[in-house]
Formats: C-alpha cells, structure tokens, sequence
C-alpha cells in the first residue's frame, strides 16, 4: 500500500532538489513533459472520429449528463460510416438524387445533434474518466 505524506516544502524546491540530485549522478538531460487537462484519448470509453481530410475528433460516450442514446453513424468515409452505409449498393442506386441528398441530410443533422456537448480535448483526463479510477 502506498501512503500518501505530505510536507510543508514547496513543490519548485523539491523539483530543484531531484534534478540536482540527477545532475550529481550523472544526467546531461532533463525531460519534462505537461499533459493538458480536461481531454480522454486513454479513455475505453472515447469515440475517436477519424476520416480523411480533418483531425480527429474526440467524443465523451460515458458523460452522465446525456442519456444513453446509441450514437448515430458519423459520415467518416475513412471510417466506413457513410450515412448509406446501411443500405446495398442495389438499394443505393434507386434512390433519387432528392432522396440520396435527403438521407446524407439526417444522418448529418443525427450526427450534428449527437455530438453536441460530447466534444472532448484529445490529452490528458476528463471528470468522467477520473471518475472511473
């Protein structure tokens, strides 16, 4: 078990104290990596849409203030979720130029509206992620 201590020494002291301590034994270099808050890109629970022409976005599926709603294709090509996805080719076809453009229509606004507010930053752990450990 790991006991939590706490002293009085301020932080940038006891950072200067281990590098100096490194330094002594040796080290030329000194890393040091800050992680942004408030994201969840090592979250099981992070939908990461990927397509071609854009950065990925990072997408919150555990976020207790939504109810729990299937989420919508997303339209990514790279991804295979086309909004027609779930028809065949056969069926694809037969649609009307009117009625293919009004399917993309709302699958878009589906999307649109479901990830709404689910937006997260791809670095470092949101509040539900924290939660979970």
């Amino acid at each position: 078990m790991i006991k939590n201590y706490t002293s009085g020494v301020p932080v940038d002291r006891t950072v200067a104290k281990i590098e100096q301590v490194l330094v002594q034994c040796g080290a030329t270099n000194i890393m040091k990596n800050y992680c942004e808050q408030d994201g969840c890109h090592n979250c099981q629970t992070c939908f990461v849409l990927i397509d071609y022409d854009a950065e990925n976005e990072y997408f919150c599926l555990s976020d207790q203030r939504f109810p729990c709603t299937r989420r919508p294709l997303c339209g990514s090509v790279h991804m295979q979720e086309m909004f027609d996805s779930h028809l065949s080719d056969k069926e694809t076809l037969k649609l009307s130029a009117e009625d293919y453009a009004s399917l993309w229509k709302k699958g878009r606004k589906a999307w649109q509206e479901w990830k709404a507010g689910r937006e997260v930053k791809a670095w470092g752990t949101c509040g539900n992620w924290s939660a979970k450990k």
